[in-house]
């Protein structure tokens, strides 16, 4: 009976039966920030034919101050700053910036995973009249 257990125990190890790892799943990537004419700038690194889809934004701790925009579908680069669609950030609050780049061609194929998320958690300081963006960890 022992040795049933143990060689079916092996057999589902070996062959992965049960393995619930999904590698799949969109990678969490960092995001950069700045602050370009004391407005907060999200950069990210698209690759190939990604697109924005979607902006979510809020205030660490707070559930009330969340904002989210889906079905983007914006064109980005390297060099330009993600939309916050005129979200009002405020000096000495921490915020959590994720923004989602899919590829319509990984899409379209039903390859996967065919997006990627973009984080970045940052708190805004008035320094002599200038906001500058730090990362608060």
């Amino acid at each position: 009976m022992k040795r049933t257990l143990l060689i079916s125990a092996l057999s589902f190890s070996i062959t992965g039966c049960g393995l619930m790892y999904d590698n799949r799943q969109p990678p969490r990537l960092n995001a950069s920030i700045t602050t370009i004419n004391n407005n907060v700038c999200v950069l990210v690194q698209p690759e190939s034919d990604e697109i924005v889809a979607s902006v979510y934004i809020e205030e660490a701790g707070s559930d009330k101050n969340r904002f989210s925009k889906n079905n983007l579908n914006a064109p980005i680069k390297s060099d330009q700053c993600v939309s916050d669609f005129g979200y009002k950030f405020e000096p000495g609050i921490i915020y959590h910036f994720t923004t989602t780049l899919e590829s319509p061609s990984k899409k379209k194929q039903g390859a996967e995973p065919y997006a990627r998320f973009y984080v970045v958690s940052f708190i805004l300081q008035n320094n002599n009249g200038k906001l500058e963006a730090t990362t608060p960890y």
